[in-house]
């Protein structure tokens, strides 16, 4: 497998493009608000079973045993991480109450692994997981993590990777098993500028990671949109046919452009699935070039792809007019392609009203590994 890379686009990758042609725009509903040049690359990451320290001389400093956990005592029952006091349990009432309780057991983790808290980048993404886990019916956590070797760091990078666990007595070996993890990647700027990267995932579908993106896209004024609409049933088309005619499409957009039908094939489909199960019907893709503005006043070539669905009132019927979707149609997702050296590097997906919420669908990362947090499991 590759090594870990969360890579952000440096200078010889960017494309210098004239602001005069440049026009904002939107990659969905919500517009972006601000700039932000850091990126994480799944396709290069690699989460091996190994232990050795990572990168030295990096922000996030290694530590002799790579687990570290909060609270500090992991027990097969009646573990604290659950089991509070009962003042304790008086004095949180509602769900802030639970987020600030919660950041204060990772800020502790976070100082045991690597010397450091209080990091609003990386405090971003934990609130985002804990929302998450609430929607779902849960509370109060442990916090479990480990520094990652060289090879998962990647070249001049270190990292961690956290995990969010709940008593389960089905797990003979932890007493625990894993809600969400947190992967975050970090690496020294100039002028002495810490960069981190974070990436999350929730047990229920590994192949999904949620990146906080607050990227400014911008459209250019000298390119057209490209749509494709999905043909009607009664052409009888198989799906792997719309899939070709719709890669055919995409090598419009940009020219020279070469496309790997296995790696984006399954996102769109995907995400057409999501938007399905959402009750959101795909008719139609809208593509068009679009640049993600960077910090230094740079953009970073993407195609925008917009799946268009009937709005939810027509999603009753079968039998939809093309022209009265086109008067109320809606965009309920965009896939970002950013482009580099004349391919594909990234996928990223946004769904309707989620932004900066991306996700990036990888199902070639293993699930987690807890392999010798068992010894730190007290009787």
């Amino acid at each position: 497998m590759p090594s870990s890379v969360i890579s952000s686009t440096s200078s010889s990758d960017e494309d210098h493009i004239s602001n005069d042609s440049l026009s904002s725009g939107s990659v969905s509903t919500t517009s972006s608000a601000r700039s932000d040049d850091s990126s994480i690359d799944l396709s290069k990451l690699n989460i091996s079973h190994s232990s050795s320290s990572p990168v030295p001389n990096t922000p996030i400093t290694p530590t002799r045993d790579p687990w570290r956990i909060s609270p500090h005592r992991l027990r097969y029952t009646s573990c604290p991480c659950t089991s509070l006091k009962l003042k304790k349990f008086q004095t949180m009432v509602t769900s802030e109450d639970y987020l600030r309780f919660n950041m204060d057991r990772f800020d502790k983790l976070l100082t045991r692994l690597c010397k450091m808290s209080n990091i609003p980048r990386i405090a971003q993404n934990v609130e985002l997981v804990l929302r998450g886990l609430r929607e779902r019916g849960y509370e109060l956590f442990h916090f479990v993590g480990r520094t990652l070797n060289q090879e998962e760091g990647g070249n001049g990078r270190s990292g961690m990777s956290v995990f969010l666990m709940i008593p389960d007595p089905n797990n003979k070996l932890l007493g625990h098993k894993i809600l969400a993890e947190i992967l975050i990647h970090s690496r020294i700027m100039g002028k002495g500028k810490d960069q981190y990267e974070i990436a999350s995932r929730f047990h229920e579908d590994y192949a999904d990671w949620i990146l906080i993106q607050p990227y400014e896209y911008l459209s250019d004024t000298r390119s057209r949109k490209i749509e494709y609409v999905i043909p009607d049933k009664k052409e009888n088309k198989s799906w792997e046919t719309i899939i070709n005619d719709l890669l055919s499409k995409i090598r419009h957009v940009y020219s020279g452009l070469t496309v790997y039908a296995g790696g984006i094939i399954p996102v769109i489909t995907r995400t057409t699935k999501e938007l399905k199960e959402d009750g959101c019907r795909v008719y139609a893709f809208e593509m068009e070039l679009v640049y993600r503005k960077t910090s230094t006043n740079r953009f970073i070539k993407m195609i925008r792809i917009g799946l268009k669905v009937f709005p939810s009132q027509m999603n009753k019927s079968n039998s939809v007019s093309l022209s009265k979707a086109k008067k109320e149609e809606e965009i309920g997702a965009v896939i970002l392609l950013e482009i580099r050296d004349d391919k594909i590097k990234n996928m990223l997906v946004m769904y309707k009203d989620d932004w900066p919420v991306v996700h990036s669908y990888r199902d070639v990362i293993p699930p987690p590994d807890l392999s010798g947090l068992e010894r730190l499991v007290e009787s």
